[in-house]
């Protein structure tokens, strides 16, 4: 495991880690603590992302800084009482570095010179970090014009991680939908990305594993 966290392109320990992130994030709830454990467990995954990929030493740099912002204002709102603005602003911070992190991951793939299985399980990290993303860029929306939902005038992080993952498979449940005309417009664009993400990406990888690629 120590390994694994020090190497490179170790993209089936961060498979887990985003979805174990998900699942802490269903199990703390929307509590002081809890946002500030999904604050943490969220930057964590997404600076592993960042690490694994081996970006610049400033482009890491500037990941740690952003995450440790976001962990601090997380921290700051449950010391301070005022949970709503700064939790916000610890939401659009992860928004900002989720946003980053599948075109470093992206950048990493597409210089491998082989396809493997590091590459496929690289994809399809790209593809959950995807509706992480989305998850935080609905959020820091729902703060600064709420509601971000017709149908939950107050929703948590889970809400919107659940709409997120939802609208990115096309899955569609309904129980939740964009009550805003950018908000649609977000989801449609989630979704259509999603769906033609699997199709064509992660299909053409698994179609030409083991292949070495041309020059």
């Amino acid at each position: 495991m120590a390994e694994r966290l020090r190497g490179e392109d170790s993209y089936g320990l961060l498979l887990i880690l985003i979805l174990l992130s998900l699942l802490v994030t269903a199990l703390v709830g929307d509590s002081d603590s809890g946002r500030v454990a999904v604050t943490a467990m969220s930057g964590a995954t997404t600076l592993f992302a960042f690490w694994t990929s081996r970006p610049s030493v400033a482009v890491l740099r500037a990941a740690t800084i952003v995450v440790a912002l976001s962990i601090v204002a997380a921290i700051a709102a449950v010391a301070f009482g005022s949970s709503t603005t700064l939790d916000h602003v610890g939401r659009a911070g992860l928004a900002v570095i989720t946003s980053a992190s599948p075109v470093v991951v992206a950048r990493r793939l597409v210089r491998q010179p082989r396809v493997q299985g590091s590459t496929v399980l690289g994809a399809l990290c790209i593809y959950l970090l995807l509706g992480l993303f989305f998850a935080y860029l609905y959020s820091t929306i729902g703060a600064i014009s709420p509601p971000f939902f017709a149908q939950q005038p107050t929703p948590t992080i889970v809400d919107y991680l659940y709409f997120s993952y939802a609208t990115l498979t096309t899955v569609g449940y309904g129980d939740l939908t964009a009550g805003q005309d950018l908000g649609r417009m977000l989801a449609v664009s989630e979704a259509l990305t999603g769906q033609l993400y699997l199709v064509t990406v992660v299909s053409l990888l698994v179609a030409n594993l083991g292949r070495v690629r041309a020059r």
